[in-house]
């Protein structure tokens, strides 16, 4: 058995958990706990401790296709089981229920269920999710989660996709604390609605689990959104400050109303404050889940630290972020790593973070020693690959009881495509143009003022539409709902908004800040051409910029469609962000099914609209 007890200001109640997770709720602000107050007293004995760790999860319940889980992990054969094909030295991993069985088996190998053990989340548990979890507000992957025995979970920049009441309402266990005012089943607006029963036929409840988010406050007076740490209580009285910190691309990457009142703040500095809160009450051993990550050197794998994350956010981190933090779990960049990094004293602590979607699990032991901080020559650290073999049935029967719930919507046809529709730029993305196209289609009529162009930014699109079918079931050539979805998860509305000319050219500037490839997409009819060696401002042509073969005039007023989440200013497309008469439509997923059907069969869209070159026309 272990106790936590919730920070700043240690004013919570403490929370029993189970070696399957927690059982408790959070109660209000005020309260006073059993670990509040002061020190705890010298522990006895040295304390080993494992900590599990997964992120970016992104609602994969359910294996996921082949294309995202191969990954470079050992020297066989790979799935194909052929030696000498391209797929040597891969496997295919993931799936929650053989998640929760490797889970249990490195549990086991620690030392069962009394052992003291914690599983962690750095971030984006949901968010982005296939259509099995997604067609439920995500409430299936918290479901899964609370199955799996998590224990806390940083909030990521994709926990805040459909705002913040949203996190709020999928965090149950935070309820009536901070800013989280919002119980599981309050109407926040989630488009295909939310509450749903689940595979016990129980209304969702929200999670079991605890979301922190020590960096995540309010604008007018600092309050943290979230608890900003955990502290858990091992069965020897050692005690473990968790703190979680989410990225600061958080503000970039999520619409501007899904953070309306707050500010994300630096990880390093808020973690250091509360590391230093931590020691005041006593906690030493202290360790940091952070939506953030670095990236390994060319030839890196799991197992491997390449390159030492040198010039990454975590290289930056780890030389700002105080010695009394003994470990920092990561994720966001969806790269995996187990590094052993000095850190501003010269000491080692471990930096790593787990594959995507599931497909692997981090696992971190350390040994507390008897005066209650972490004995840093203990530590070792694991990249596990969560093989597609053993498998736990609970966890298997909740994920079966959501494919089968979804599958109605999820397989029905859509369309027919004549060959693939691929998202790359290369200069222009014809997924993009397609999906401008739809958005476009979308908001037509005289209710929304007809507009004449539409915008798409490639960050949001999260694959392609493939002519090859799946299986049985899904033929060649065949575009499915779930098809759909996966390429267009975020379910953002279609606007249409009044700009200016200027604002455009504005907008197609902005779109090359991080590089020359073309990633704001829009429908037929625009075509312009641009230099990308020219000065930042300056690289559009703007004689060349044309709308069915007209000039775009700086003054000139135009109607375009978008998402709200462009429109609002998203990605840095802030020129939108003061656009007139706004007009929502339905969402952006529905908008692309609507129009693969009404275009159906469909083709990929032409390239040369927008052409790459030193040469500047005269007007």
């Amino acid at each position: 058995m272990r106790s936590w007890g919730r920070g700043a200001g240690a004013v919570f109640v403490s929370l029993s958990l189970t070696a399957a997770g927690c059982v408790g709720r959070v109660a209000p602000e005020g309260e006073e706990t059993a670990i509040a107050g002061g020190p705890p007293s010298a522990q006895p004995v040295a304390t080993p401790v494992q900590i599990l760790a997964i992120n970016d999860f992104h609602g994969r319940i359910a294996p996921p296709p082949p294309d995202e889980t191969v990954a470079l992990v050992d020297d066989g054969p790979g799935p194909d089981g052929l030696p000498g094909t391209a797929d040597d030295g891969t496997a295919a991993l993931g799936g929650a229920a053989h998640l929760a069985a490797t889970a249990q088996r490195l549990r086991t190998d620690f030392g069962g269920p009394e052992a003291d053990s914690l599983f962690v989340a750095a971030g984006d548990l949901v968010g982005a999710s296939p259509w099995t979890s997604a067609a439920f507000a995500d409430e299936p992957t918290i479901e899964v989660i609370d199955a799996l025995g998590l224990d806390v979970a940083t909030a990521g920049n994709h926990e805040f996709d459909r705002g913040q009441d949203e996190l709020f309402r999928l965090s149950g266990a935070t309820d009536g604390t901070y800013l989280d005012d919002v119980d599981a089943c309050a109407d926040v607006g989630t488009s295909g609605g939310t509450c749903f029963r689940d595979s016990s036929g129980e209304v969702f409840h929200g999670a079991g689990f605890p979301y922190l988010a020590a960096n995540v406050v309010d604008r007018e007076t600092g309050r943290p959104a979230l608890p900003p740490y955990e502290i858990a209580t091992t069965s020897t009285g050692a005690r473990i400050g968790l703190i979680g910190v989410v990225t600061t691309d958080t503000e970039a990457f999520v619409r501007p109303s899904g953070l309306a009142g707050l500010v994300v703040q630096e990880p390093v500095e808020a973690a250091n404050r509360y590391a230093a809160e931590l020691q005041e009450l006593g906690v030493e051993a202290i360790v940091l889940v952070a939506h953030e990550g670095g990236i390994q050197g060319a030839g890196g794998r799991p197992d491997t630290c390449v390159g030492d994350l040198a010039g990454t956010r975590m290289d930056d981190l780890n030389a700002a972020l105080s010695p009394a933090v003994d470990a920092v779990v990561g994720g966001h960049t969806h790269s995996s790593y187990t590094c052993m990094l000095p850190d501003p004293d010269g000491d080692l602590r471990p930096f790593t973070q787990a594959l995507t979607y599931g497909l692997s699990l981090t696992d971190l032991r350390f040994v507390v020693a008897p005066d209650g901080d972490v004995d840093r020559a203990s530590v070792t650290v694991a990249a596990v690959p969560v093989y597609r073999t053993a498998e736990d049935p609970r966890v298997r029967r909740i994920v079966d009881h959501w494919t089968q719930r979804a599958a109605p919507e999820g397989d029905r046809p859509v369309a027919t495509l004549v060959g693939d529709v691929p998202a790359a730029a290369v200069p222009e993305s014809q997924m993009g143009v397609l999906v401008a196209d739809a958005l476009l289609a979308a908001v037509q009529g005289p209710e929304f003022g007809d507009p004449v162009l539409a915008f798409m930014n490639l960050g949001m699109l999260r694959g392609d539409l493939r002519y090859a079918g799946s299986g049985p079931g899904d033929p060649d050539g065949t575009v499915t709902y779930r098809e759909v979805f996966r390429a267009m998860p975020m379910r953002f509305p279609v606007e249409a908004v009044t700009v200016s000319g200027a604002d455009i050219r504005v907008a197609l500037e902005h779109q090359f800040a991080g590089g020359g490839a073309v990633v704001l997409s829009t429908s037929q009819g625009l075509s312009y051409r641009y230099d990308p060696a020219r000065p930042p401002g300056d690289r559009v042509d703007p004689c060349s910029l044309l709308l069915d073969g007209n000039r775009i005039e700086p003054e000139r007023r135009y109607r375009v469609a978008m998402t709200a989440y462009l429109r609002e200013g998203g990605d840095g497309y802030t020129s939108f962000a003061g656009g007139t008469d706004v007009v929502p439509g339905m969402t952006d997923t529905d908008a692309v099914a609507a129009h693969l059907a009404a275009s159906s069969p469909v083709s990929p869209p032409a390239r040369g609209a927008v052409v790459p070159t030193a040469e500047r026309l005269s007007c």
